[in-house]
């Protein structure tokens, strides 16, 4: 600084606490006008990304945050060669300097702690190369499973209601079976009952495809068609369906 030396200790927020912390969200808040000005316009696109994304989507910039570690139009005008993972706290205090109306560091008594990101990929591997945004699970089904596996697996479900009851979530979901159809191969029934619209282009010989918001859809495409529900309804925790349980031993030390 000034040509002289400057000797700076980096310290992670989760290992300072009370004054420490304070202190530095002090030395936050006197540096954002003067790295606002200055500020690597790298880092600005990603913050300015954060901003983006949360006044698009109706999220708070944390949330934003969280939701996507760089946007994508971020990423887009990143240039080549850098990395495209920056982490949650990173982004809050890139947010902070670019003028942004956030917090950078709580001011609690205790301690500010960020749970790593999971290294496993158990979860989005399971669901295999599926587009699926959501997991649908029949309640007839889950009571008809034996008790050695309903307990853990309401223990975990309530784990999992804890950790993310601070993320706005909505209210239900309205869910109806269906089944998966080529577009270019449905009836005229199916056709209706799944909202698309068939145009025959004459000039070019051929036929267009659009979903019921108006959005053209390509031949190869799948289109989900109503159908019945083939599962019994849970019928107030009656119903009960043998589940087929294999007498093989699953991988793993933990048997269900």
């Amino acid at each position: 600084k000034d040509g002289q030396d400057v000797t700076v200790t980096v310290l992670g927020a989760h290992e300072l606490t009370g004054q420490g912390r304070e202190a530095l969200g002090q030395l936050v808040r006197a540096a954002e006008e003067r790295f606002r000005a200055d500020l690597d316009p790298l880092l600005r696109v990603v913050a300015e990304g954060v901003a983006e994304r949360a006044q698009k989507e109706g999220l708070t910039l944390r949330q934003a945050a969280q939701a996507a570690e760089v946007t994508p139009a971020a990423l887009s005008r990143i240039t080549q060669g850098v990395g495209g993972t920056t982490y949650v706290d990173d982004l809050l205090c890139l947010a902070s300097w670019a003028g942004l109306d956030i917090v950078a560091v709580p001011r609690d008594d205790e301690p500010f702690q960020v749970p790593p990101r999971p290294e496993s990929d158990t979860i989005h591997t399971w669901f295999g190369l599926s587009y699926s945004n959501y997991l649908v699970l029949p309640r007839s089904l889950l009571q008809s499973m034996p008790d050695r596996w309903q307990e853990p697996f309401v223990r975990l479900l309530e784990q999992l209601r804890a950790a993310y009851q601070d993320v706005e979530q909505a209210p239900g979901y309205e869910v109806h079976p269906v089944t998966w159809k080529y577009v270019n191969e449905l009836t005229d029934t199916e056709r209706a009952a799944a909202g698309v619209v068939e145009e025959f282009n004459e000039d070019q010989d051929a036929t267009t495809y659009y979903d019921r918001d108006g959005n053209e859809l390509e031949t190869v495409a799948k289109v989900a068609v109503p159908a019945r529900e083939p599962i019994p309804h849970y019928n107030r925790g009656r119903t009960y369906i043998v589940p087929r349980i294999s007498t093989e031993a699953p991988d793993g030390p933990d048997q269900p």
